[in-house]
């Protein structure tokens, strides 16, 4: 009976060596899982963080382009009328002091190719 005794208790030193291998293996294996939870955790936090910003500087790129366009409307339309035929004589004959002339002063000259 020693020899089945000490086959036994070779055994069940194997098995609790084993089982206590195994049970350290899962206590590393649950910490990296946690690890792994709170990492995936913060990063879910930061690009949530980073979306919410850069989605407020859109808006406020947006809202100045929309501004831009308006002005550069405006200015096209006062461009237009500073440069009106009607606005350049009335200042050509204020300032320059010059006047439409006669028609017997105009003189016509034409070219022919002849």
């Amino acid at each position: 009976m020693t020899s089945v005794t000490q086959v036994l208790t070779q055994r069940i030193a194997k098995t609790s060596r084993f089982s206590m291998f195994t049970i350290v293996q899962q206590h590393i294996a649950v910490f990296m899982l946690i690890g792994l939870l709170l990492i995936s955790a913060f990063g879910v936090v930061y690009v949530r963080d980073l979306n919410r910003r850069l989605f407020i500087d859109l808006q406020t790129a947006q809202k100045t382009a929309d501004a831009l366009q308006i002005e550069w409307g405006q200015l096209l339309l006062e461009q237009s009328t500073w440069a009106t035929p009607s606005r350049i004589q009335e200042l050509a004959q204020a300032k320059l002091t010059m006047q439409v002339p006669a028609l017997r002063a105009i003189n016509v000259v034409s070219i022919s190719s002849h």
